[in-house]
Formats: structure tokens, C-alpha cells, sequence
């Protein structure tokens, strides 16, 4: 019964065609579900009659087998973030995405990442993949390959001091990735842009005061701070548009009731409950304008934001040195400066040497010769 339940998990997650074996979504999830099996396919290659692929297994091995496991731990950590990454983007990917969400979003994904890694939640909770790749790892497990050669992979359990040492160790790289993420969106995602602009126009509108706020005093509080936000947006929005604030807001008032009976009682989504109010009142041209504003505004970054796992798409024969880089390192160079370089560049610019010549230099050095993926042939289960 334990070998069919294992055979019934290797399947589900293994997925029923061979060219699924890597997601492009998802690079590392499926990976850390199936830790066995890899290693037993790669320790396979490594008998081959095929001295590129068997020199290409054995590098994998040693480089990742014995003493050097605790990268399979970080390999883990990775999946969880990618996954969590994955669920941010797709959500606001798209034909007609939600632009109201686009905030409260943002705050979900960081909020997720500081329970995953600053608590430590991703090591307890067994639906994570650093859960699975430490169960993998508490026990140690021998795989033979050529004639005399075996490779180890294992920890310990997580209660000998040594294996929480190594836990640490990695969750403090994790926190500082999580770090550099909070930092990019403080610089790209600021509090006064235009994404988080249009939430103004969220269902139920922050623009009314909700009765039941009345119930408490921070309640109350937080209700007039929601409304006074918006506002602030919406005079923004309107001033740049070249509207009057005070004639296009208030007519946005009245087209509010409306908007909120399609989003209630319609099934319709923000942008079509707007649409719909607007289109029944063509007398309020102001708010009108202002609801066509918030029509043609597009906020599908999924393109930008998946240059996260830009990574696992180099091909480079130095993809090996990647393992002597710390995971800090590469989240510095492809997702956010730190704070001071920042500063520098801000306050004192210099022509000659800035932090983003430094940042170049860094790259070449670490990808030479890196090449993104281009066009692919076409999977055999499309359609």
C-alpha cells in the first residue's frame, strides 16, 4: 500500500507528458515534489554510454549531492518564493485586468513572503516545498552510479543543532531576498503612482464612508483615511486628465450607487459595473470621462515582472558558478539597488561611474554569453 501510494503522488505531480517534466511557469515546483525520482533518473544518466550526458549527471551529483545537499534546502526555498511570485503575476495577467487590485495585491505577495521566510513559516507548513525538500532530506538516501561510485544526499533531521544551523542560514538568505523585493516595490511601486491611483475606483467605493465603520473609533478612522486617499487620486487623476476635480468627482458619486448594484446583484467586475453606470447616465459627461479614464487604463505587468525567473532561462556553460553565488547577489543585480546606492545616485549623480555601470559590469561577469529563451517549437499537446 505505501508503493502505490507513492506511485499514485509520483504521478500526480510528475504530470502525464513527457515534455510537462519542466514547467515554464513554475520552474522549481514540480521539482520539489519529486526528489526521488529525480535523482534516481539522474544517477541512471550517469551509467550512460554517453560521455556528455554522463559527465553532465555526475557534475549534477557532486555539486549538488554529499556535503554540498543543503542547496537542494535553498532549491526548495526558491520553489515557494517562484510559486508565490507565479500566483502575484498571474492574477493580473489578463486581458482586462482588475486595475483596483493591483495594490492590495502587491501587499498580499509581500505579506505572504515575510510569513513564508522572515517567520519561518515555509519550514512547518507541509504544503510548501522547503517542507518537502527537508523531508527529502531528514533521512539519508544513497544512489549508486558506474561501477563504484555513490552519491548521498541528506541532513539530518531538524532537530540536531547542525541541520536548524543550516536552516538558518538559508532562511537569512531568503530574508534578504524578501528585503530586496519590499525595496523594488517601494522604488518602482511607490505609494503615489498611478497604480495605486486607480484603486480609487475599488467596488465597495473607498469614497463612501462604510455605516458600519461607526461601530468603533478605529474603524471610523480608517474609513476617513480610505475616502481622503481616494479623493487625493481621483484630484490627481482628474488634473492631469485636464478635468474639473470638484464637477468630475461629484458626478462620479452619483454614478456610484449604480456601479455598485451591476458589481452585487450582476456578477459584473469592477471595470464592467463602471462601464454600465457611465452608460446610463449620459448627461454626467465629467464623470463619464473620469469612469473612460479608468476603461482605457491597462496595468497588465506580467511581462516585466516575470524577469524573476530570468535565471533558469540563461544557457551558459558557467551555469555551475551560479552555486558559489549567493542568492542576495543575483536578487540585487536583477530585482533592486540597495538603499545607499540609491542615495548615491540620487544626491551626488556622476557621469563616469554610477551604480548602474557597476550593475553591467556585474552582469557580464556573471552570464557570459547569456541568451534568452526565443521562439520554440510548438509543444506536441498545444490545442
Amino acid at each position: 500500500h505505501a508503493q502505490a501510494a507513492q506511485d499514485v503522488a509520483f504521478v500526480r505531480n510528475f504530470g502525464w507528458a513527457p515534455q510537462r517534466f519542466q514547467s515554464r511557469a513554475r520552474p522549481y515546483a514540480r521539482t520539489a515534489r519529486r526528489w526521488p525520482a529525480i535523482w534516481a533518473a539522474v544517477a541512471e544518466e550517469a551509467s550512460s554510454t554517453s560521455k556528455k550526458r554522463r559527465d553532465l549527471s555526475r557534475r549534477y551529483l557532486v555539486e549538488l549531492g554529499g556535503a554540498h545537499s543543503p542547496r537542494l534546502l535553498l532549491g526548495g526555498m526558491l520553489a515557494d518564493l517562484a510559486a508565490e511570485h507565479y500566483h502575484w503575476v498571474s492574477t493580473g495577467d489578463v486581458d482586462n485586468p482588475d486595475t483596483t487590485t493591483v495594490t492590495d495585491r502587491t501587499d498580499a505577495f509581500v505579506r505572504r513572503l515575510e510569513v513564508l521566510f522572515n517567520e519561518g513559516v515555509a519550514t512547518r507548513w507541509p504544503r510548501t516545498f522547503t517542507f518537502t525538500t527537508l523531508e527529502f532530506l531528514k533521512e539519508t538516501t544513497l544512489y549508486h552510479y558506474g561501477k563504484n561510485s555513490v552519491a548521498t544526499f541528506g541532513i539530518g533531521k531538524l532537530t540536531s543543532p547542525a541541520v536548524q544551523d543550516l536552516v538558518k542560514d538559508a532562511l537569512r538568505r531568503m530574508r534578504v531576498v524578501v528585503a530586496n523585493i519590499k525595496k523594488l516595490l517601494q522604488v518602482y511601486r511607490p505609494s503615489g503612482s498611478w497604480l495605486s491611483d486607480f484603486a480609487a475606483f475599488a467596488l465597495p467605493s473607498p469614497l463612501k464612508v462604510a455605516a458600519a465603520a461607526a461601530s468603533g473609533v478605529a474603524a471610523a478612522s480608517a474609513a476617513q483615511e480610505r475616502r481622503a486617499t481616494a479623493m487625493a487620486s481621483l484630484k490627481r487623476i482628474c488634473e492631469a486628465a485636464g478635468l474639473v476635480p470638484r464637477e468630475a468627482i461629484a458626478e462620479l458619486l452619483q454614478l456610484e450607487p449604480r456601479a455598485q448594484v451591476f458589481f452585487d446583484r450582476h456578477g459584473c467586475n469592477t471595470r464592467q459595473a463602471w462601464g454600465r453606470a457611465a452608460a446610463e447616465y449620459p448627461e454626467l459627461k465629467s464623470g463619464r470621462e473620469l469612469v473612460g479614464l479608468f476603461l482605457i487604463w491597462k496595468t497588465s505587468t506580467g511581462n516585466v515582472e516575470r524577469r524573476f525567473r530570468v535565471y533558469c532561462e540563461h544557457h551558459t556553460p558557467q551555469r555551475a558558478s551560479l552555486l558559489e553565488t549567493s542568492v542576495q547577489d543575483c536578487m540585487i543585480a536583477d530585482q533592486a539597488p540597495p538603499s545607499t546606492e540609491l542615495r548615491k545616485l540620487l544626491e551626488h549623480p556622476s557621469p563616469d561611474k554610477n551604480y548602474f555601470q557597476e550593475l553591467d559590469r556585474f552582469h557580464a561577469g556573471m552570464f557570459p554569453g547569456a541568451s534568452t529563451r526565443g521562439r520554440y517549437q510548438e509543444r506536441r499537446d498545444a490545442g
